[in-house]
């Protein structure tokens, strides 16, 4: 019989279900620590695109404080550049970037943002260009909204190695949103 006052334990969620085994351990270990975290607000961005389609879709998911959070929508592009996967994953970094405040809670003191393209940090640098002038303008347009956005918060972004994808429910969340809004 339980007493009254006794503690329950409290189990770890199974975000991989049957598939849980064949997840490495140091993949499970990054995936618990940002869901349990609650003074960083972590932000996964992906973006997808057809080929020669004007249209592309972002996928963006919030993960903190043991909640996970994904949000999408569809980004027409410049018919110059409807072939360049990087204007779509940046867009998902704008488009992350334009609601994480929604996310935040009292105790959030940082952001961290995760792209699969690999420049990303690069691309942040101030010297960096891209070749086409459209790509430029998506990119300076990143730029501004993380130095002017309202939270104040200090907002970093990295690349997501492969490793770190393959099995990570986050990642695949951001990725899965985007990929459904092209095919409806």
């Amino acid at each position: 019989m339980k007493n009254k006052g006794d503690n329950k334990y409290v189990q770890k969620p199974n975000f991989w279900g049957e598939f849980e085994a064949n997840i490495p351990i140091n993949v499970k270990e990054f995936v618990y620590e940002q869901y349990n975290e609650v003074e960083t607000l972590y932000v996964y961005c992906d973006g997808s695109l057809k080929r020669g389609d004007s249209r592309a879709s972002v996928g963006v998911s919030y993960i903190g404080n043991a909640s996970v959070y994904s949000k999408g929508k569809l980004v027409y592009l410049e018919r110059s550049i409807t072939s360049m996967n990087v204007a779509a994953e940046l867009y998902a970094i704008i488009f992350g970037l334009d609601n994480f405040e929604k996310y935040i809670t009292p105790n959030t003191k940082n952001i961290l943002i995760y792209s699969d393209l690999r420049d990303i940090e690069n691309v942040l640098l101030d010297d960096f260009q891209y070749q086409r002038d459209e790509i430029n303008k998506i990119r300076e347009e990143m730029i501004n909204k993380i130095k002017n956005h309202k939270s104040k918060l200090p907002i970093e972004i990295k690349y997501l190695e492969r490793f770190y994808r393959y099995g990570n429910p986050f990642y695949k969340s951001a990725h899965n949103t985007a990929s459904k809004l092209l095919k409806q």
